[in-house]
């Protein structure tokens, strides 16, 4: 549950971008749901199922309203699940005649694909696609040799492999194409090149029902020019593909006014500055400022889903420990030097009651602060390992006019 002082500045910042909402569906006469996630280093959102809820309580908000017989998605992503863009885009069907996309900078990968089942796809000038592949990764991926963990195994790479026996290495019998998956097969488990295997079709299938549910009617010829394209036509995944380019491959590329173009900039900039997308996060930068190895972030936003009726937004508090590694000899150098008065000898028998009691004092008196200082040299001996995030709190809050 937010804090109070957080909600209000939250409903607060959602009001202004509320404004251009307003302004946008003014233009287009139709009813705009803005659905966008983090790519801010270390806290990157994605497209997910449970966003799709969320846009699914818009779409029954705008169904009361009955405003308008067109719908217009405004996406920021860098992608996400590939087996939400089928379901949000017939759940977009279900409530309008006519639904576009609105891409004012980057709709990548599962965005992508959301933005192919749109009769239009409102690009503005930094609009950017991307390919439609997606990446692998499971208990049977290869091991990172520098992270120790299971690998990404990208579906671009496992092409790029055998279209480079096959160009460069001119492999072209049978037993020279086996030869090569057996390979391959050594250091990518047969069940992970399956299961990339699976998922380009899945992608190529998808892609085409996408496409058949766009009013843009596209002949089957084309529709196989953008599937090639997108689904396995660019060798690399983080490609960006332009308006331009989007309408060389076939895709429903819809002319904006500059009106609209700047409204839908400022509203990016609006839902850039609320997810802090220019600031890098790195919790090691953040814990070295403060001269700490414990740090809390708190209330950070990495999704939002949000039409002019209430703001949906997945937050999270997370906390970030570095583990050190302990010396297996640690050296302690506490030498506190206590400059007695002339008349006051400590080795003195007369006097030996009066240091004592001096020195419980002063004992009593710096305790707290040598424990301190044992604690700083531990720690400056000791080797730092690896940074570890525990989430505190995460889940999706709501806010309406009456919040």
């Amino acid at each position: 549950m937010l804090e109070e002082p957080i909600k209000q500045d939250f409903h607060k910042q959602w009001l202004e971008r509320k404004k251009i909402v307003e302004e946008i569906e003014k233009l287009r006469k139709s009813h705009l749901i803005c659905y966008i996630t983090s790519d801010r280093q270390n806290r990157v959102g994605s497209i997910a199922a449970d966003g799709l809820r969320k846009i699914y309580d818009h779409l029954l908000e705008t169904k009361k309203t009955d405003k308008s017989d067109r719908m217009d998605l405004f996406i920021y992503s860098r992608g996400g699940a590939s087996d939400v863009p089928w379901p949000l885009v017939c759940a977009f069907r279900e409530f309008c005649d006519e639904f576009n996309v609105l891409i004012p900078y980057r709709a990548h990968s599962a965005a992508t694909a959301i933005a192919l089942g749109a009769d239009h796809i409102a690009m503005g000038p930094k609009g950017e696609l991307g390919p439609i592949d997606a990446s692998m990764r499971g208990p049977l991926a290869p091991i990172d040799e520098l992270s120790k963990k299971r690998a990404l195994v990208s579906v671009e790479d496992v092409r790029a492999y055998f279209s480079l026996a096959r160009e460069m290495a001119k492999v072209r019998e049978k037993k020279g194409k086996v030869k090569v998956l057996e390979l391959i097969g050594k250091h990518v488990h047969p069940l992970i090149l399956g299961a990339v295997h699976r998922q380009v079709k899945q992608s190529e299938y998808v892609a085409d029902r996408l496409l058949n549910l766009s009013r843009a009617q596209f002949t089957k010829k084309q529709k196989k020019k953008i599937v090639k394209s997108l689904a396995g036509g660019i060798s690399y995944h983080g490609h960006a593909i332009s308006r331009e380019e989007a309408q060389k491959i076939g895709l429903p590329i819809q002319k904006l006014s500059d009106e609209l173009e700047r409204y839908m900039w400022e509203l990016y900039l609006e839902y850039e500055k609320a997810l802090e997308l220019t600031e890098p996060f790195n919790p090691e930068i953040e814990m070295n400022r403060q001269g700490v190895d414990q740090f809390t972030l708190k209330n950070s936003i990495l999704a939002f889903v949000e039409s002019t009726t209430m703001s949906d937004f997945f937050v999270q508090t997370i906390q970030f420990i570095r583990q050190r590694t302990l010396p297996q000899q640690v050296n302690i150098n506490l030498s506190p030097r206590i400059q007695w008065p002339p008349q006051v000898d400590p080795s003195s028998p007369q006097h030996q009651c009066l240091v004592s009691e001096i020195l419980a004092r002063f004992k009593n008196l710096l305790g707290p602060k040598i424990a301190e200082e044992v604690q700083k040299q531990i720690i400056k001996q000791s080797k730092a390992d690896r940074i570890v995030g525990k989430i505190l709190s995460s889940g999706w809050e709501r806010l309406t006019d009456i919040s």
